[in-house]
């Protein structure tokens, strides 16, 4: 596993978090689509940490206000991104 700060991204996470900040380069928005189970949120996590830090602004998005619930309470203790950061 790779130490990502407080959480650790084992080696197929840090993979997709590779491939997804390639992915931006000549794109604005990017879909992925994992299997349930498959730490998505931690994902997520990383690479809005990473885009915060450089100053960009993140939104995270979801069409169920549970999914919203579950990203905020794993990104705010987990990766220090607050509601509104």
């Amino acid at each position: 596993m790779t130490k990502d700060n407080s959480i650790y991204l084992y080696p197929y996470q840090s993979d997709m978090v590779s491939r997804i900040e390639k992915a931006f380069m000549p794109y604005h928005s990017v879909m992925v689509q994992m299997p349930t189970g498959t730490g998505k949120t931690h994902i997520i996590g990383a690479i809005a940490r990473s885009y915060i830090s450089k100053g960009h602004t993140v939104f995270v998005i979801a069409h169920r206000r549970e999914l919203v619930a579950q990203a905020q309470n794993t990104l705010q203790p987990e990766f220090g991104i607050r509601k509104g950061s």
